[in-house]
């Protein structure tokens, strides 16, 4: 897909690493799947992950 940040790149599959605070506590989840900018490093992981995402954050 192309970059909407840059909108020059195009994205490839990789992993990211996402860090959520709520309050006073921090997550940090490593290896999220994400497609990934080639040209900025835009990070962008699909409505599933990010779904998958929040409920990790709700339940800490």
């Amino acid at each position: 897909m192309k970059c909407v940040i840059c909108r020059y790149g195009e994205t490839e599959p990789g992993t990211t690493t996402v860090t959520l605070t709520r309050g006073e506590t921090t997550i940090v989840i490593r290896d999220v799947p994400a497609q990934i900018c080639t040209t900025c490093g835009e990070e962008y992981v699909d409505a599933g992950t990010g779904k998958r995402l929040s409920q990790i954050a709700e339940q800490r």
